[in-house]
C-alpha cells in the first residue's frame, strides 16, 4: 500500500490533511477489493483510500481529513440546485472516533483549497457515519445557494486516545451529482481518468533528451501529456535526486550530476530546460504541479 503524509496531494487529486500539518497521520491506497466487497460488487471498484493515524500516535488535538476541491468552472452547473453526494466507507477495527464526518462545503471564492479556507465558506450538507468495519454506501443531499463559486468535499475524524494498528477509515466511489437520488458510481475508462488528473499534476520518470548547443549552452523543450489547468510550478531532478538539477552524458565523459539549469518559458503546454553544457544527452526527472 503506497502512503503519503498529511498535507500531500494523492491519487485522483485528493488532498490528505491534518490540522496544523501535524505529524502522525497517513494515507495509503489499497488495491485488494474483490467481488465480496460491496464497492467491487456494485461498481467494479478495485481500489480505495485509507486515511488514519500511525500506530502509537497520541495526538488528539488535530483532526485528520481528506479533501477534494472542484474548480470553480466545474461548479457553475450546481448553482441553486439540489445535489447528492454518495460514497462507500468502512472503518478500521481500532477506529478511535465515534463517527466519520462527511461534509459538502461551498464558498464564494475562485479556485481555492479547503485546507487554506474558502471565502464565504458554508457547510451545505453533513452526515455522521458510525463505526462500521463492513463496507456501506452512504449518501447525503443539499441545495446550494445562488452565490456559490466553489465546492469542496471533506471527510474527517477527530481521533481519541493512543492509535492502535487500525485507527483509520477507508473510502472509495465518491460521487457528487445533480438530483436527490444517488445513481450507480460512474467508472470512467482509465485513459480518460488519467488525462483528467494530469491536467493538474504530472510526473515524468527518468528520461533522456537529445541535447544541442547554442551560444555556449543548450536547451531541451519538454511537452506535457495534456494541457494544464493553469501555468504550473515545475521542478527537475538529477540522477541522485537533487532538485532543479540535471545529469548529463557528454562526449568523452562519464555521467555528471548536479548540473545547474534554468527553467524557462513555462506554460500550460510545456517548458524549456537550459544549461551551459556541451554536446551529449540530458537525463532528468521532472514534475509539474497546477493544483489549486
Amino acid at each position: 500500500m503506497a502512503t503519503a503524509s498529511p498535507g500531500s496531494w494523492v491519487a485522483d487529486r485528493w488532498n490528505v490533511f491534518r490540522g496544523a500539518f501535524a505529524a502522525g497521520g497517513v494515507m495509503g491506497q489499497g488495491t485488494n477489493l474483490t467481488t465480496s466487497d460491496l464497492p467491487c460488487f456494485d461498481s467494479g471498484i478495485k481500489t480505495y483510500g485509507r486515511v488514519g493515524r500511525l500506530s502509537g500516535n497520541t495526538d488528539t488535538v488535530n483532526a485528520i481529513a481528506l479533501h477534494y476541491n472542484m474548480e470553480s468552472q466545474d461548479c457553475y452547473r450546481f448553482i441553486g440546485k439540489t445535489v447528492i453526494l454518495s460514497f462507500y466507507y468502512r472503518t478500521g477495527a481500532n477506529f478511535s472516533a465515534t463517527n466519520l464526518i462527511a461534509r459538502i462545503g461551498s464558498g464564494t471564492g475562485t479556485d481555492q483549497a479547503l485546507r487554506s479556507g474558502y471565502t464565504g465558506y458554508i457547510s451545505q450538507g453533513v452526515t455522521n457515519c458510525a463505526q462500521n468495519t463492513s463496507w456501506s454506501r452512504i449518501s447525503l443531499s443539499c441545495t446550494f445557494g445562488t452565490t456559490i463559486n466553489q465546492i469542496g468535499i471533506n471527510f474527517e475524524y477527530a481521533p481519541t486516545g493512543t492509535a492502535a494498528g487500525a485507527d483509520y477509515f477507508d473510502i472509495t466511489g465518491v460521487q457528487l451529482e445533480l438530483g436527490s437520488v444517488a445513481t450507480p458510481f460512474e467508472v470512467r475508462p482509465y485513459p480518460v481518468e488519467l488525462g483528467m488528473c494530469q491536467r493538474y499534476y504530472e510526473f515524468c520518470n527518468y528520461l533522456y533528451y537529445p541535447y544541442g548547443t547554442a551560444y555556449g549552452g543548450g536547451y531541451t523543450h519538454v511537452k506535457f501529456s495534456v494541457v494544464k489547468r493553469g501555468t504550473p510550478s515545475v521542478n527537475s531532478y538529477d540522477a541522485v535526486g537533487s532538485i532543479n538539477k540535471i545529469s548529463a552524458l557528454g562526449t568523452g565523459s562519464t555521467s555528471t550530476n548536479n548540473i545547474a539549469i534554468g527553467l524557462e518559458h513555462i506554460s500550460v503546454t510545456g517548458f524549456v530546460i537550459t544549461a551551459a553544457w556541451g554536446y551529449g544527452v540530458l537525463a532528468f526527472l521532472w514534475s509539474s504541479n497546477a493544483e489549486m
